[in-house]
């Protein structure tokens, strides 16, 4: 499934390097996390820091993080769920997914919020909880 188009500004180089704001990659870790424990998991949470209106403007032709969740597991950060943001037809949705083949965590129909988001992130970090204390991994 196309998430979008991406049109982007060329200089005189052309070159085959994304740019770190490239709406496809992860929210950068460099941006301020707020840091939360869920069932026993460290978690993370950045924010997309363009203003909103430029997030839902954008959204028209490709879809725009609007906040990104991290698990830490192993001792290594890792990206996981983003709450994306697609305007189709003037209609716009917000889905907490990775992307095709897995489905997605939650889906709403408008501009979402955290506090919208976080019972489905919460549901997901409990089953991965409760599979890494099958496994031993956690006590």
């Amino acid at each position: 499934m196309a998430e979008g188009i991406w049109v982007e500004q060329i200089g005189p180089k052309m070159t085959d390097d994304v740019p770190e704001d490239h709406p496809l990659n992860n929210l950068p870790t460099s941006l301020p996390a707020e840091v939360f424990v869920l069932h026993r998991l460290h978690c993370e949470l950045r924010r997309n820091p363009r203003p909103l209106e430029d997030i839902l403007g954008a959204s028209r032709l490709c879809s725009q993080k609007l906040f990104q969740f991290y698990l830490t597991l192993d001792g290594k950060q890792r990206p996981s769920y983003p709450a994306k943001l697609r305007t189709v037809y003037g209609k716009s949705t917000t889905r907490l997914s990775t992307g095709w083949p897995h489905p997605d965590l939650s889906s709403i129909e408008r501009v979402a919020t955290v506090e919208e988001m976080m019972p489905a992130w919460e549901q997901y970090v409990l089953k991965v909880a409760d599979r890494r204390t099958e496994l031993g991994k956690i006590n």
